[in-house]
């Protein structure tokens, strides 16, 4: 008992004498919509809440097989097969300002398709201050969700015993809710 109180009174000293910077950047939305037949291009407006210049990075990722165990989120790289991009990939934004990510569709599908953005804010050199230091990052990735330009939704449910399973065979997604399950 006695060396846990004494981990804990330590821990509680070395964080009054720690320096803690905080860096508070803010995105606008979390989840964009690129409807069929809409422009297909957005903008993503980051904010700086913080006393000091915030550095972001920019990466965009793929999501293939999205909603299923096989999902995988890769990075957008190969600069000959891109088709959605985020202009700028690396951003600088001053104390308290706000900069715009411009969101671009380049081609469309015929299903479709989910990227996800993230936005993570870069380590700047802490200034020379003595004793220990506390760096809080926090970042933030965005869902950006494109259709097809003739979305259909093509649900098939599956019961097993007490299970359901509800699988979409159309080419965009579909929002189910509200279920109620009623007694044989």
């Amino acid at each position: 008992m006695l060396t846990r109180c004494f981990k804990y009174s330590a821990l509680l000293l070395a964080c009054y004498f720690c320096h803690s910077v905080y860096a508070g950047i803010t995105v606008d939305r979390t989840i964009i919509d690129f409807p069929a037949g809409q422009p297909p291009r957005q903008d993503v407006v980051i904010s700086n809440q913080s006393d000091d210049t915030a550095y972001v990075s920019v990466e965009v990722l793929e999501v293939l097989d999205p909603g299923t165990d096989k999902e995988i989120r890769q990075a957008v790289d190969n600069l000959k097969s891109i088709n959605f991009v985020a202009s700028p990939s690396k951003v600088v934004i001053p104390a308290k300002g706000k900069k715009q990510v411009r969101l671009v569709n380049l081609k469309p599908s015929d299903s479709e398709q989910v990227y996800r953005i993230n936005f993570t804010p870069v380590e700047a050199p802490l200034a020379n201050q003595e004793g220990m230091g506390v760096r809080i990052l926090i970042a933030y990735q965005v869902l950006a969700l494109i259709q097809p330009d003739k979305p259909e939704e093509n649900l098939q449910f599956e019961r097993n015993g007490k299970q359901l399973t509800i699988t979409n065979k159309g080419n965009s997604y579909a929002l189910v809710s509200d279920f109620l399950q009623c007694d044989s």
